[in-house]
């Protein structure tokens, strides 16, 4: 197997954060990744844009590499919730790059979730916190309901109306932990009858958006500011 950049990789283990001892999976993740990708800026810069027959095959092997580590960063444990910040940052990124198609695995899902939670909100509703999001993922799942009874069975409507809800739940900005799990709860559904939808990876990017915001308040114990006008 291709040895890629090992000693750039020792180098960047080097830098875990203060206090570290040893790099979690997230970090080594992240450290073998950047180099891979300076490695893969190297060969292209150097070639001028001619590649050999041998820089191909280099390429093809760390583009392969590049792609096995995009999901191993995401799907490593993140123990604190400062390494789920890092993975969340890191897989919008590779969402983004296209480098990753799914990124809310229930890994990721798992991680953000624990890393948020405060004790006794599981008790709290979804229908009285938010009740858009909450409309809208129930009219989500009704429609799954309808697709598992009978796949083949599926109009241009029923395509459209899933559609029509998923960007509702994308523009809504989850106001609680109770919201956010929510939304990533009905992406997993929706993916497991619809994966081809495009609008999916819009409602990834949607939720690590949001889970940016609740994350930066619980680390500095902010109240969302919640509207019960609708509820």
């Amino acid at each position: 197997m291709l040895q890629v950049g090992k000693s750039t990789l020792e180098q960047s283990s080097s830098q875990a954060p203060l206090g570290v001892e040893e790099p979690s999976a997230v970090w080594r993740g992240l450290y073998e990744y950047t180099a891979l990708m300076a490695q893969i800026e190297r060969i292209e810069a150097e070639a001028e844009a001619i590649l050999g027959e041998n820089d191909i095959e280099i390429l093809v092997e760390l583009s392969r590499k590049k792609a096995e580590l995009a999901e191993e960063i995401v799907d490593a444990a993140a123990p604190t919730i400062q390494e789920v910040i890092l993975k969340v940052t890191m897989t919008s990124a590779l969402l983004s790059d296209g480098d990753l198609q799914v990124g809310l695995t229930s890994q990721c899902l798992n991680d953000c979730d624990r890393v948020l939670a405060v004790e006794g909100d599981e008790e709290q509703c979804l229908k009285t916190l938010e009740p858009e999001l909450w409309q809208a993922c129930s009219q989500v799942r009704e429609l799954i309901t309808q697709a598992v009874e009978d796949y083949e069975a599926l109009e241009a409507a029923w395509w459209m109306g899933l559609r029509d809800l998923v960007g509702t739940i994308t523009r809504h900005k989850a106001k609680t932990h109770v919201g956010l799990k929510a939304k990533g709860q009905v992406f997993q559904e929706i993916y497991q009858v619809a994966s081809v939808m495009d609008c999916l990876g819009d409602l990834q990017k949607s939720y690590l958006r949001d889970f940016g915001t609740l994350a930066y308040r619980r680390m500095h114990m902010e109240a969302p500011k919640l509207d019960h006008s609708a509820a």
